[in-house]
């Protein structure tokens, strides 16, 4: 069964007046609504944020629904002029690399 998502699972703090955003361990199509609603709501803020921190420290999988999800957020705050900063990413080389 699969666990209904909700923004909650995006929480965001405040590090300085500049929102932070943590991700969930995975961001796919089953989080990739809540997310971008989550990231909308944030851009609708008044005041606008200089920019948004997405921590990633937690994440270790994003499929193909969830980088669609971060291009358009990051088209979303390049419309607003506001900087899109990920945080804690990580990168396999070798499961990166691996050929099917």
């Amino acid at each position: 069964m699969v666990k209904a998502v909700s923004e909650e699972d995006f929480p965001v703090t405040f590090l300085n007046h500049t929102p932070v955003m943590h991700l969930p361990a995975r961001v796919s199509v089953t989080e990739g609504v809540a997310f971008k609603e989550k990231c909308q709501q944030l851009l609708e803020g008044d005041p606008l944020p200089e920019k948004i921190v997405l921590d990633c420290s937690q994440t270790t999988f994003i499929d193909s629904s969830g980088i669609g999800a971060l291009a358009r957020t990051f088209r979303n705050t390049q419309q607003k002029e506001v900087q899109l900063v990920l945080k804690g990413t990580k990168f396999n080389k070798e499961e990166g690399t691996k050929k099917i």
